[in-house]
C-alpha cells in the first residue's frame, strides 16, 4: 500500500500542466541497454502525445531514434539536458528537458512561449501577482549616512508575501523597509544573501528555514538584481519539507527496523527485454542480516544483477517463484535446501511483489528447519512455539480459586512435537487445564514444580516420572516464568533412561570380560615431581589378569604405584616406553622379555596407548609360543644345514659319479670297435646292454645334478621376455617337432621377473614333454601344442593361495597339448623325481623333467597344476607373479 506522501506525490504528477512522462530502462541478459518503457505518463502527455504511448510501450533505436538517443544520454550521463524538437512523441515544436530520476528518465515536454502585447503583458502579470501561490516582491536597497546598505525597501509585493506579514493587502507593505514588517531578518541568511545579489549584480537561489517574527517556515528563495533593486521570488515548501522529514524518519525509521531485523530482507526489480520478459532482477535495498546470511557487503551485492551474484536461484527453482510472484502478484513462500554460490543452508523464504519486482524476506532455519519463533501478542507476551523443534513446547496461564492459591494451569499454545512426545493433540490441548489433559501431573511432581517456577520466578529444571493410564515415561522437564506466563519445554527420556541402563549393563560386562580375558590390562596416570617430570605412574584401572601376577585383587592395586608392586620396570626400560607414549601419543607395539624375581622370564606383546592425559598397557604371556618359535628356529636351522648337505651331497656324488662312468663308456666303445669280432653274439648284445645301461646312468647324473642345481642356485630376478624365451627354446627343439609333425600354436606371452636360465629350463622340459607325448600315426591328426597367458589376480584363480595373495597380481600360463593324455589321478604324480608312467621302452626319460618344472615353479614363488585325459591330450597350468 502506497504511503501518503506517495499518494500526494502521484496526484501532483498526473496533475501537472506539463506533459510528464517517467521511462524505466531494459537490458539484455548481459546488462546491455536495449529500450525505454514509459511507466507513468500524466494527462497533460497524454494530451499532447495522443496514441504515441500505447503504440509504443517499448522505445528502441529503431522505432523512436531522436528520442531514445535523448534518453539513452540523459541515463548514461545522470545530467540533465534540455531541447526543442518538433518530432514524436508530440508532432509540434516544444521544449523537452530530461532528468535522471532514480533508476529512470522524467521528460518534462511544454510548448514554447507565444509573443503578447505590452498591455496583455501587464494584465497577465497583475492577474499572476494576486493570484500566484509563489511570493513575488521587488526591492530597493536602503543605505546608511556612511553610504553602506543596512536594509530594503519594499517596493512591489503581492497577496502571499502581505499574508507572511499578517496583511490583506500588500499597498500597505509597499514604500516600507522589509524590517518594519520582519524585524528579524537582518538576523538571518536572509539580509546577506539579498545583500551579495545586489552587491555582485549575480542572481543568488537558496534554501530558507525562516523561524524569526513569529514564523517557522521553509522557503525555496531567488533572488534577481534588476536595474538596481532585487526582484525576489520565493515559494513555501514548508508542508513539503515536513513531508519529506516525515519521509525520512520513516525511512530512517523503517530502515533501523529492517536492519534491527534477524531475518534478511532484499527489494528487486525486475530486468526486461525487447519482449518484455523478465530475464533478470536489479537489487534495490538490503539490510544488514540479508548481508550477513549471504556472507556479502551491501555494496558486492547491489553492484550486480540477482543472477550474476546468485546464478543457483534458477537452479532451485526461486527465480521461477520471483518472476511468478511480480507478473501475477500473488505472494509466495516456500523452504529451500540452498547448495549453491558458496552457501549451504535451509532457507524459508517468501517473496511480495512491490511495483514491477517483489520483497523477499529470508531466514537461515538450517539449526531447527521448522523453528519459528515470532511475536503474536503487542502487550509483549511473546510467542516461543516451535514447531520444527524435537522438544514439547507448552504455554501455560495459572489459575487461582477465590483465595488467590495457585491451582491449575490452562494451556495457551503447544507445539507439535507434544503430540509425538505425549500423545496429546496440540490443537484440542489449547485452552484445556493441565489437569483435564494430563490427570496425574499433580500427583508426579509436575505441578509442584511449576508452581515453584512461578512463584519464585527462577528457572526450574528437573527429571520426573509420569504415569497415567495413556501415557507413561520420564520426561526432563524445563519451566520458566515470562510475565504472568509459564513457558516450559521437555522431552521425554524414557528411551535415554533405557540406554543408560543399557550402558551400565555394558559397563558391567565389558568390566567382567576386562577382567576374565587372558590379557593383562590397565590404565596408567603420571606422577610428577615438583619441577613437573613425570617420576612415575599410578595405576588408575588394573584388570584382574595382572593383579594376579602380584597375588591381588584389581582393588588393592588401584592408586598404588607402579613402582611399589613392579620396582624393576623403572630400570629395565618399560618406564621409559611409557613416558615415551605419555610425552608424544605414538602408539607402541614390541616384544618384551621380562625377568622375574624368582630368576625366571616371561616374554610379553605389549602395546602402548594413549588415552588423553593416562597411558593404557595391554599385554599377553606368550612365552611358551616363544619357546616353541626358538625350537623351531633351531629345528629350521637343521633343516637347512641338513638339505645344504643332502644337496652338497647329491652334488658330489653325480660329480663323482661321472669320471668312472666315462671310463665304462670309453672302455665299452673300445670293445664294440676292437674286439666285437671275437665275441660270439651273446657276448655282443650284453655289450651292447652295458652301452645302454651307460647311456642311461649319464642321463640319469646330469638330470639329478640339474635337479640339485635348481635348489642351490639362487640368481637375482630380473625382467624375463618369454615370447623370446620360448621361441629360443623352439629353435632348440626345431628336429624334434619336424620329425613329429608337431604345430605350436604360441599365443601372446608376457615379461615375468625371473630367472632365465630357469624359465628356459621349464618350458623346455614342458615342450620337450609334449612333443615325447605326441599321438603320431593317427589319421587325419595333427599334434599340436598351444602355450597362452592371461592376467589376473590370486583371487580369481581356483589355486589355494595364501590370504595375502589373493589380491596380488599374477600371469596364468598354459601349455596344453592334444597327445596321449594320462589318467586324472596322477596329476600330482607325475610331478615327483623319477617318476614314470610308461616303460623305457615305450618312452625314454629319466623322470626328473617334470620334477624340475615344479622346482623352478617353486623358486619363482608360484604355482603349478597338471590336468589330462587318456587319448585327449595334457595341460599344466602355471601361476607365475606379475
Amino acid at each position: 500500500m502506497e504511503s501518503a506522501t506517495n499518494s500526494i506525490e502521484a496526484q501532483l504528477f498526473y496533475n501537472l500542466p506539463d506533459a510528464a512522462v517517467w521511462f524505466s530502462p531494459y537490458h539484455t541478459d548481459a546488462g546491455t541497454l536495449t529500450g525505454f518503457r514509459a511507466d507513468r505518463i500524466n494527462t497533460a502527455a497524454v494530451r499532447q502525445a495522443g496514441s504515441f504511448f500505447d503504440r509504443h510501450p517499448l522505445l528502441t533505436a529503431d522505432g523512436a531514434p531522436t528520442l531514445y538517443a535523448d534518453l539513452t544520454k540523459c541515463f548514461q550521463t545522470g545530467q540533465p539536458q534540455t531541447v526543442v524538437r518538433a518530432e514524436a512523441p508530440f508532432g509540434r515544436p516544444m521544449h523537452l528537458r530530461y532528468s535522471r530520476v532514480g533508476d529512470g528518465v522524467l521528460l518534462l515536454a511544454q510548448p514554447p512561449a507565444e509573443p503578447v502585447s505590452t498591455t496583455r503583458l501587464q494584465r497577465d502579470l497583475d492577474a499572476i501577482m494576486a493570484q500566484a501561490q509563489t511570493g513575488i516582491l521587488l526591492l530597493s536597497p536602503v543605505h546608511d549616512a556612511t553610504g553602506r546598505l543596512v536594509d530594503f525597501r519594499f517596493e512591489l509585493a503581492n497577496h502571499t508575501l502581505a499574508r507572511l506579514s499578517g496583511q490583506d493587502s500588500p499597498e500597505l507593505l509597499v514604500g516600507s523597509p522589509v524590517s518594519v514588517w520582519f524585524p528579524g531578518y537582518r538576523e538571518t541568511d536572509v539580509f546577506v544573501h539579498f545583500r551579495q545579489a545586489h552587491e555582485t549584480g549575480l542572481p543568488r537561489q537558496f534554501e530558507l528555514h525562516y523561524d524569526t517574527d513569529g514564523l517557522d517556515r521553509w522557503f525555496d528563495v531567488v533572488a534577481t538584481p534588476l536595474e538596481g533593486d532585487l526582484l525576489v521570488s520565493f515559494t513555501d515548501f514548508t508542508s513539503l519539507k515536513q513531508s519529506q522529514e516525515t519521509v525520512q524518519q520513516q525511512a530512517s525509521l523503517l530502515h533501523s527496523v529492517l536492519n534491527s531485523s534477524l531475518n534478511g530482507i532484499m527489494a528487486f526489480r525486475a530486468i526486461r527485454n525487447a519482449a518484455g520478459a523478465i530475464v533478470d532482477f536489479t537489487l534495490l535495498s538490503v539490510n544488514q542480516a540479508a548481508c550477513g546470511l549471504t556472507g556479502r557487503s551491501e555494496t558486492e551485492l547491489l553492484r550486480d544483477s540477482l543472477l550474476t551474484t546468485f546464478p543457483g536461484n534458477r537452479e532451485a527453482g526461486l527465480f521461477t517463484m520471483y518472476c511468478a510472484v511480480t507478473e501475477t502478484g500473488a505472494p509466495a513462500r516456500t523452504e529451500a535446501n540452498y547448495q549453491h554460490d558458496g552457501l549451504d543452508m535451509w532457507i524459508d523464504i517468501s517473496a511480495q511483489q512491490l511495483d514491477d519486482g517483489f520483497v523477499v524476506t529470508f531466514s537461515d532455519i538450517s539449526v531447527s528447519k521448522q523453528a519459528q519463533l515470532r511475536a503474536e501478542q503487542q502487550s509483549g507476551l511473546i510467542r516461543t512455539m516451535l514447531d520444527g523443534s524435537l522438544n514439547g513446547i507448552l504455554l501455560l496461564d495459572p489459575l487461582f480459586d477465590a483465595e488467590g492459591r495457585l491451582t491449575d494451569f490452562r494451556i495457551l499454545a503447544a507445539n507439535r512435537a507434544v503430540y509425538e512426545l505425549t500423545g496429546a493433540d496440540p490443537v484440542a490441548a489449547v485452552g484445556n487445564t493441565m489437569l483435564a489433559v494430563y490427570p496425574s501431573y499433580k500427583e508426579n511432581g509436575f505441578f509442584a514444580l511449576y508452581a515453584d517456577t512461578y512463584a519464585t520466578g527462577e528457572m526450574r529444571q528437573k527429571e520426573i516420572y509420569y504415569q497415567d493410564e495413556q501415557l507413561e515415561g520420564w520426561f526432563m522437564v524445563s519451566a520458566a516464568r515470562q510475565d504472568n506466563v509459564l513457558v516450559l519445554t521437555f522431552t521425554n527420556t524414557t528411551e535415554i533412561r533405557q540406554q543408560q541402563r543399557a550402558l551400565e549393563q555394558a559397563a558391567v560386562e565389558l568390566q567382567t570380560i576386562i577382567d576374565t580375558t587372558q590379557t593383562g590390562i590397565y590404565l596408567f596416570s603420571a606422577v610428577t615431581d615438583q619441577a613437573g617430570e613425570v617420576v612415575d605412574f599410578r595405576f588408575k584401572r588394573v584388570n584382574r589378569y595382572l593383579a594376579r601376577l602380584v597375588g591381588q585383587e584389581p582393588p588393592t592395586l588401584a592408586g598404588a604405584l607402579g613402582s611399589a608392586w613392579f620396582p624393576e620396570y623403572k630400570t629395565n626400560g618399560l618406564f621409559d616406553a611409557y613416558l615415551k607414549t605419555y610425552r608424544t601419543g605414538a602408539d607402541q607395539r614390541f616384544d618384551f622379555q621380562y625377568h622375574l624375581t624368582n630368576g625366571q622370564s616371561v616374554w610379553m606383546d605389549i602395546k602402548i596407548t594413549r588415552m588423553g592425559t593416562d597411558v593404557l598397557v595391554t599385554f599377553s604371556n606368550f612365552t611358551k609360543l616363544k619357546k616353541l618359535q626358538q625350537q623351531l628356529e633351531l629345528t629350521i636351522d637343521d633343516l637347512k644345514r641338513s638339505n645344504a648337505n643332502l644337496e652338497q651331497f647329491a652334488y658330489v656324488a653325480s660329480h663323482d659319479m661321472q669320471e668312472p662312468l666315462r671310463k665304462i663308456q670309453t672302455f665299452g666303445d673300445v670293445l664294440q670297435t676292437q674286439y666285437s669280432a671275437v665275441l660270439d653274439g651273446a657276448g655282443v648284445t650284453m655289450l651292447d646292454r652295458i652301452q645302454q645301461a651307460a647311456n642311461r646312468m649319464q642321463s640319469l647324473i646330469q638330470d639329478v645334478l640339474a635337479y640339485s642345481r635348481l635348489s642351490s642356485v639362487r640368481e637375482q630376478f630380473r625382467p624375463v621376455d618369454l615370447a623370446q624365451l620360448v621361441a629360443d627354446v623352439l629353435v632348440d627343439l626345431e628336429l624334434s617337432t619336424a620329425e613329429k609333425g608337431v604345430v605350436v600354436d604360441q599365443q601372446a606371452l608376457p615379461v615375468v621377473p625371473g630367472d632365465r636360465v630357469q624359465l628356459q629350463q621349464l618350458f623346455l622340459n614342458l615342450i620337450s614333454n609334449a612333443i615325447k607325448f605326441a599321438r603320431v600315426g593317427d589319421p587325419g591328426h595333427t599334434p599340436r601344442i598351444r602355450i597362452s597367458a592371461r592376467a589376473l589376480k590370486g583371487c580369481e584363480t581356483d589355486f589355494e593361495l595364501l590370504s595375502e595373495e589373493r589380491e596380488k597380481a599374477f600371469w596364468l600360463l598354459a601349455v596344453s597339448d592334444n597327445g596321449i593324455g594320462f589318467e586324472p589321478r596322477y596329476a600330482e604324480q607325475i610331478f615327483r623325481v623319477f617318476q614314470r608312467l610308461h616303460t623305457r621302452n615305450e618312452y625314454a626319460g629319466t623322470g626328473v623333467g617334470l620334477a624340475i618344472v615344479q622346482r623352478v615353479v617353486e623358486n619363482h614363488r608360484g604355482y603349478v597344476r597338471a590336468e589330462g585325459q587318456p587319448g585327449q591330450g595334457a595341460t599344466f597350468w602355471l601361476l607365475l607373479p606379475a
